[in-house]
This record gives structure tokens, C-alpha cells and sequence, in this order.
């Protein structure tokens, strides 16, 4: 009987959150904001390619913020050094679609799949955080991950 009834509770709160949030989205005109975190690097043409990215991602986030650049050692590739950088900002897409405009991105700048195999990656664009989800737990270890936040002073 408990289950039942807390089943039900369960499915009206779900079904009142489900259509409050599609009354902002239709009637209001309000899509629901996520805050992201993007990682961005590159081994080849190094700043070039990253300014070229931070570019591009100012054309589809506007107000997004961007760490400095950042030299790394490469990680668990053999390849010349990274530059790294992170970037914040506030957007309505949908998660599904700033992953595809970051691959979309990727490939503008010539990113192949052959060359990737080679260990170049002219550039690497990684969504690491989608509103209060924390993706790709592992990236968040990276040491430059940690000090360019800390350097920002973000809060997550």
C-alpha cells in the first residue's frame, strides 16, 4: 500500500515539474538556462587553434569567459606539448546540441580522424560540466582543469 501511494506522489510531482517546465518553455518564452564548462586544447598549431575555437564559441555563447591559456605536458599520448584553456558560460540549448556544435567546431578547425590516430589533435573541445552534472569525471583531475578553475575562481 506505502508503495503504491508513494508511486503515485512520485508521478504527480514528476508530471507537475514536467509541465511547469513546458508552460516556461511555450507560454512564457523562457527556456531553462544551463551553466557549462568547456575544456579546450590543442597540440598542433597551439594558440592559433585555441583562439580560433574561443572565436567560434563567441559566435554561439554569447557573454561566455575564458581562462588564460595554459602549456601542458601531454597525457597518456606521445605528441608535442598542449595548450590548454577552459570556458564558462550560460546557454538554453539542449546538452545534445552544444556537444554537436563542439564537434562541429572541431571540424572547422580540421580535426580528422586520421590525424588523431597520429596523436595530433589540432583541437579538442570537451564538455565537462552541463548545468550541475559533472562530465567526464577523469578531465577533472587534470591539474590544469583544477588551477585554471581555482585561477577563475568559478564556483561549481
Amino acid at each position: 500500500v506505502y508503495f503504491r501511494l508513494f508511486s503515485l506522489i512520485y508521478l504527480l510531482i514528476f508530471t507537475f515539474c514536467m509541465l511547469f517546465r513546458y508552460y516556461l518553455i511555450i507560454f512564457a518564452g523562457k527556456k531553462m538556462s544551463a551553466r557549462i564548462l568547456i575544456a579546450l586544447g590543442s597540440n598542433h598549431e597551439q594558440e592559433k587553434n585555441v583562439a580560433f575555437a574561443m572565436e567560434r564559441l563567441r559566435s554561439f555563447f554569447p557573454g561566455i569567459s575564458f581562462s588564460r591559456m595554459l602549456w601542458t605536458e601531454p597525457i597518456g599520448i606521445a605528441s608535442d606539448r598542449f595548450v590548454n584553456a577552459l570556458a564558462l558560460a550560460d546557454t538554453d540549448r539542449e546538452q545534445e546540441e552544444v556537444e554537436r556544435i563542439l564537434k562541429q567546431i572541431e571540424k572547422e578547425c580540421g580535426r580528422t580522424r586520421e590525424e588523431k590516430m597520429k596523436n595530433i589533435i589540432r583541437l579538442d573541445l570537451d564538455l565537462l560540466q552541463w548545468g550541475t552534472v559533472r562530465l567526464r569525471e577523469q578531465d577533472w583531475e587534470r591539474g590544469y582543469v583544477r588551477l585554471l578553475l581555482q585561477e577563475m575562481q568559478w564556483a561549481f
